[in-house]
This record gives structure tokens, C-alpha cells and sequence, in this order.
């Protein structure tokens, strides 16, 4: 387990644990780890990230830690085949892995976590784990991972298959990511060590001994009542709660001596959504997990070792075959439905609770496959114009309205992109043409300049969100002002290629302020600085690096950082 923890810009060392306390937007060059730069401080998240490539000759995929400036891992997949693709999910804790076509899944934790304690962060980091969970289609199978969720489509040849996925459920318990009890143990020298004795209230992980008052944690012994965690004596099979001695009207919380009515809360080794309990059998979430977030060292009490299609947070619920989609929204879902209207295509938008119960029809549309999440907003893509649902503050309702496609435009999106704070959204809608879906509503269509190749791969840049990164078959990484839609800068990054899917060719992965092309024909991944577009390094990567990824990033706080050039953004 290593810990960065980072305090305004200052540089401390933490002898006790062994690890470093490094500036939140510190220069890499002196730290003594990371790749040198000689422009301006990187971003105050760039240690989070690592880097998930899937090697095109071998069922492989290297973990590349950004910080390290190293392969740190590499996870062998002779059970699914050759990986076409990968993800993240928004939390970044969750790495997706797709095989055979795109209708098999797989899950690898990141290894990444932080805890920000308004003054300063800490960033904890672990080996990455390949998770037994897998999700199979026999047709496609569409994963939306966000809001702690997964929202599954899977279309198989006589039905669709809907259901929301719970991340901690994929995460099976052994969550990598999470702090571990070790690093609480000797925390007495550590620059402002709020996790370690006594560290009440602590999110996602508290790092030491006798933390009462952690969120959803229940603790060793006697441990009843806790929500998500099964307790000690007598209490197997308790699912969310279950009395033990003297833990009386305890609201998720497992009440050890006297703790009565605690909420949330007993002497909780720091486990979120864990008991440390005794005799924990069938325990869902729970089993001697000291300081794990939703994760147990000790076997999983959820067996996801045959876990197919791990426990769904709502009934699975089936469809005639159709073109769909399911998307995590505030602890229920936005899902398709195929309406009696004759069209293949033609679905309505449901809103459905966290039991899949239907709350209301949103609207109608010929689906084309592409939706965008942000804060306040999820766009869906439709032959006939975007249907969007604006939320307004937290438990608002949602409100459709619709947004005509501007004049002139090639293709309608299959695919659409966002950025979570700006609330903007793109598509690519032609070989050079794309289109920028405004916060406020109203869609613009623009074009690459005139010469440039088709473009293979668009993303925006994760951090302020004022760049489209576009990498065309030239070879060329044409960086474009996402307000006026020009492009201001372009670097030849690798030789020209063909751009087909599912084929071995360059890929395009962004962190914040930073640019990942892979080059499978000269096994390298080319490291570009974005806010000089030039290249920092190009980094010899075994096999033929393919498809890739940024993980460890979690878009609800990549900016947060006390005095970080993006606080508050």
C-alpha cells in the first residue's frame, strides 16, 4: 500500500509509513518520481492516474502508473480472449475490459483511492486485481458506469436484458483501492494524520484503530445492526441489519458495548459498508474487512468467485430484442422501452426507481445507441433529434426537452461524450465533422480543417474541459477550442493508419492537462502535454499496445486540491 498525501504545495515526508507526502501540484522532476517536465506544474490529479493497454498479440493488459512512469502490472486473460476495448467508470475505480466482440466484460480495480480532507488529500494506491465478476451478451452489451452504478443492456437474440449494477457489487468485496488497516498502524509521524486514533467520521476510509463514527461501518465484535454487513454472534444471513446483544433500534450501525442508537458508527476499523464481525457467514459486503471500503481480506462473503452476472441493485428485467441502454441516475435508472410504434429502434425513455419499479415516461425516440451523462443533464441520441432531461439541484425531477440537429449534418451520433462539471457534450457525426450539445441547449455542427485525415478517436480533456482532443488517421493529435470549435494546435504523434473497428490500430486515452496514444506497430505509448501539445516521452510498451484507458480518476473530484490551478473550477 503506498500513500501520497498532499497538503497545499508543500513537500513532507512520512517516514513512519514509508511513503511520501508530495505537493499537490508539485514539479515531477523534483520529486523523484514521474517523467520530467520542464513546462508549467502538472495538475494536481495526474498521480491518481494509471493507464490500462491491452496488448494486441498477446490476451494481456498492462497497468502503466503514470506516477511510477512504469508498467507496474500485467493482468493475463487467456479466458476471454483477445480485449478489443476498455473503459472506465466514473468513479475510476473500475476498469472494463471487452472481449470477444464486445459482448463479453470483464472488471479490474484501479487501485486507486483518495480521501480529501478539505485542507489536503491522500491518495492511496494498490496492486490493480482482475475481479471474477463477468457480463455476457450474446448480441452487444452496453455497460454505463456511473453514480456508483452500472447500468447493463445486454441484447440477446430473443430479448433484451436490463439491470442496474451495483460498482461495490462487481468489486466483490476486495476492493483494491481501498485504504488498508497497515497503514494506520504507524501514522503517529505522519503530516496531519486525521486518519489515524480516533478519527471519527471519516469517508470511504479511516486509518486507524478505534474510528467511531465511520460512515457505514460497522466494527469486530458484536457488530450487529450494520447496514450492508453481517454481525457477530448468531447473526448469519442478515442482510442490512440484524440484532445481536444490546444493539437495540441501532440505524445502520453495529452497536458493540453499550452503543445503542448509534448511527453509522461503532469502533468501525474504518470499513465502509464492512463488519470485522465473528461469524459473518453470508454477510453481504462484509467479513473481517478492517479499513476496506466495501472490501473484505478475508474470503468474500458474496462467493463472487462464479459470479456471471454478480447481484443486481434492482430486478433484471426483460424486453423484446431492441436497441437500448440503461443509465445509473441518483439511486434509480434512465432505461429504454420498446414502444408498439412498428420502428425497430423506436423506444420511450423510462425513469425507473432503485427497485425497477416505472415512475414515468420521459419521452419517445428513434434510439441510435449514443447517450451523455453530466451533473445536471443526460442526453440521448436519436434519429430525429437529441432528447435531453435536465435535473435541477439534487432530488429535482427530471425535464425532457428536445434539441434539433443542426443543419447539414452528415450522421446522426452513435456515440456521445461529456464532460461531468461543464456539462458539455460531443459526438462525432462524420468522417471530420462533429457536434458540440450546449449546457444551456442547442446543438453546432463543426468541421476539421481542410487536409486533415478522418477522425478515429474524440474525447474532451477531463480536467477544465476547454479542449477536444481528436486523433485522425493521419497520425496527427489536432487539439480544438471546444467554445469556437477551432482547432489551435496539431503534433504528429504516429504514422498514418486505418481506423476500422475493432481492429489493431493507434488509440487515444486523456488524463487532465495530458494526451496516451498507443502505437501498436512500434510497441510504444506516446506521452503528449497538452498545454504545450508536445510530446513528453515516448515509452516501450511489451507486445503490440492497442486499446487504452485512464483509470484512477474520478471525474466528480479530479480538480479538487487545496490552491490547485482548478480549485473551484
Amino acid at each position: 500500500m503506498k500513500l501520497v498525501h498532499t497538503i497545499g504545495c508543500a513537500l513532507v515526508a512520512m517516514s513512519a509509513l514509508g511513503t511520501l507526502a508530495v505537493a499537490c501540484k508539485d514539479d515531477p522532476s523534483s520529486s523523484g518520481n514521474g517523467p520530467p517536465s520542464d513546462g508549467p506544474l502538472r495538475h494536481t490529479s495526474w498521480r491518481r492516474a494509471r493507464l490500462l493497454i491491452s496488448d494486441a498479440n498477446e490476451r494481456k493488459v498492462h497497468i502503466f502508473d503514470v506516477e511510477d512512469d512504469e508498467v507496474i502490472g500485467t493482468l493475463n486473460l487467456d479466458d476471454l480472449g483477445p480485449i478489443s476495448d476498455v473503459a472506465s467508470s466514473e468513479s475510476g475505480n473500475l476498469g472494463i475490459l471487452r472481449a470477444k466482440g464486445g459482448t463479453v466484460a470483464a472488471f479490474v480495480t484501479s487501485g486507486v483511492a483518495i480521501i480529501d480532507h478539505v485542507d489536503h488529500i491522500h491518495i492511496y494506491k494498490s496492486a490493480p486485481k482482475l475481479l471474477p465478476s463477468r457480463l455476457e451478451a450474446e448480441l452487444s452489451l452496453r455497460i454505463v458506469a456511473r453514480d456508483g452504478a452500472l447500468g447493463v443492456f445486454r441484447e440477446n437474440r430473443d430479448q433484451a436484458v436490463l439491470a442496474l449494477l451495483k460498482e461495490d457489487d462487481v468489486l466483490g468485496n476486495r476492493d483494491a483501492s481501498a485504504p488498508d488497516a497497515s497503514d494506520a498502524a504507524d501514522a503517529s509521524d505522519a503530516a496531519d494524520a486525521a486518519d489515524a486514533a480516533d478519527a471519527p467520521n471519516t469517508r470511504n476510509a479511516a486509518d486507524a484503530t478505534d474510528t467511531s463514527n465511520a460512515r457505514n461501518a460497522a466494527d469486530a465484535t458484536d457488530t450487529s445492526n450494520a447496514r450492508n454487513a453481517a454481525d457477530a454472534t448468531d447473526t448469519s444471513n442478515a442482510r442490512n441489519a440484524t440484532d445481536a446483544t444490546d444493539t437495540s433500534n441501532a440505524r445502520n450501525a453495529a452497536d458493540a458495548t453499550d452503543t445503542s442508537n448509534a448511527r453509522n458508527a461503532t469502533d468501525a476499523s474504518n470499513a465502509r459498508n464492512a463488519a470485522d464481525a465473528t461469524d459473518t457467514s453470508n454477510a453481504r459486503n462484509a467479513t473481517d474487512a478492517s479499513n476496506a471500503r466495501n472490501a473484505a481480506e478475508a474470503p468474500s462473503t458474496t462467493d463472487t468467485s462464479n459470479t456471471r452476472n454478480a447481484t443486481y441493485r434492482s430486478p433484471t428485467q426483460l424486453e423484446p430484442r431492441h436497441r437500448g441502454i440503461v443509465v445509473p441516475m441518483r439511486g434509480g435508472a434512465l432505461r429504454t422501452k420498446p414502444t408498439t410504434e412498428g420502428a425497430p429502434d423506436r423506444v420511450s425513455i423510462e425513469l425507473q426507481s432503485a427497485s425497477g419499479a416505472p415512475e414515468r415516461t420521459l419521452g419517445t425516440c428513434t434510439f441510435t445507441g449514443g447517450a451523455a451523462a453530466t451533473r445536471d443533464h443526460v442526453i440521448f441520441a436519436c434519429a430525429d433529434g437529441l432528447l435531453r432531461l435536465s435535473f435541477a439541484g439534487d432530488t429535482g425531477a427530471p425535464e425532457p426537452s428536445r434539441l434539433a440537429y443542426p443543419a447539414g449534418m452528415s450522421n446522426t451520433p452513435h456515440t456521445l461524450l461529456a464532460h461531468y462539471e461543464r456539462g458539455v457534450a460531443i459526438a462525432q457525426t462524420g468522417p471530420q465533422q462533429w457536434l458540440r450539445i450546449d449546457p444551456a441547449g442547442g446543438a453546432t455542427a463543426f468541421s476539421l480543417p481542410a487536409g486533415s485525415g478522418d477522425v478515429c478517436t474524440m474525447a474532451i480533456e477531463p480536467g477544465r474541459g476547454e479542449q477536444v482532443l481528436a486523433l485522425t488517421t493521419d497520425g496527427t493529435l489536432r487539439a480544438i477550442d471546444i467554445a469556437t470549435g477551432n482547432a489551435v494546435q496539431s503534433l504528429l504523434v504516429v504514422a498514418p493508419f486505418t481506423c476500422e473497428a475493432g481492429s489493431i490500430h493507434p488509440h487515444l486515452a486523456l488524463a487532465p492537462e495530458r494526451a496516451y496514444v498507443t502505437s501498436p506497430s512500434t510497441g510504444e505509448l506516446v506521452d503528449i502535454d497538452l498545454r504545450t501539445l508536445r510530446i513528453a516521452a515516448r515509452k516501450r510498451i511489451a507486445g503490440a499496445p492497442n486499446a487504452i484507458t485512464a483509470v484512477g480518476l474520478d471525474v466528480k473530484n479530479l480538480n479538487v486540491a487545496p490552491g490547485a490551478a482548478h480549485d473551484g473550477f
